[in-house]
């Protein structure tokens, strides 16, 4: 909304972050695939899996602490 207002042209901000988006999107596939390329299958499994139970939990024990 800045953007806007200080420049007065709505569809260009919109068509520049969109523009930026997409950019930001297809880097991240394309070096992610990348670097996925060089990790075991089996690893990734077990390791993602690991990394949402640990996220999970933390998630948990501060909504616990919090007294919701």
């Amino acid at each position: 909304m800045f953007l806007v207002a200080s420049f007065g042209y709505p569809v260009s901000v919109f068509a520049g972050a969109m523009a930026a988006m997409f950019f930001n999107y297809l880097l991240a596939v394309y070096l992610g695939s990348r670097i996925i390329s060089r990790f075991n299958p089996r690893l990734l499994k077990v390791g993602t899996a690991w990394l949402f139970i640990a996220i999970g939990t933390i998630i948990i024990i501060m909504e616990a602490g919090s007294g919701l």
